[in-house]
């Protein structure tokens, strides 16, 4: 096998067990959360920032962290200690069609 199948194949392999919004995310740089609330599908929250062309509800400002994502447990304790603490979010979201809330795939929080 020569080097580029090789290298074709490992990036197939290396890709495969990661999401898709890995590769494609919206930075919203440093913003507040204004509220959460838990939902049947995760934890909705609304942010200073506003996004209408992913969040068409509260103005383009609702976010989603998703129940099924693998990180949910500490991405919902990080988000909930952020909020609590008031600190700033750096969210990474998910570039989709616009729905009601974006899919936000991973945040850092500011000290």
């Amino acid at each position: 096998m020569n080097f580029t199948r090789k290298a074709f194949f490992a990036f197939v392999l290396s890709t495969a067990f990661f999401p898709e919004s890995v590769f494609a995310t919206i930075n919203s740089g440093w913003t507040k959360i204004r509220y959460i609330y838990p939902t049947g599908t995760g934890m909705l929250f609304v942010t200073e920032y506003k996004n209408t062309e992913l969040s068409t509800c509260d103005g383009g400002s609702r976010f989603l962290l998703n129940i099924n994502h693998p990180d949910y447990p500490t991405q919902v304790s990080a988000l909930i200690a952020a909020f609590i603490a008031q600190k700033d979010v750096n969210l990474f979201i998910v570039e989709q069609p616009p729905a009601c809330h974006a899919l936000v795939d991973r945040f850092m929080v500011g000290r």
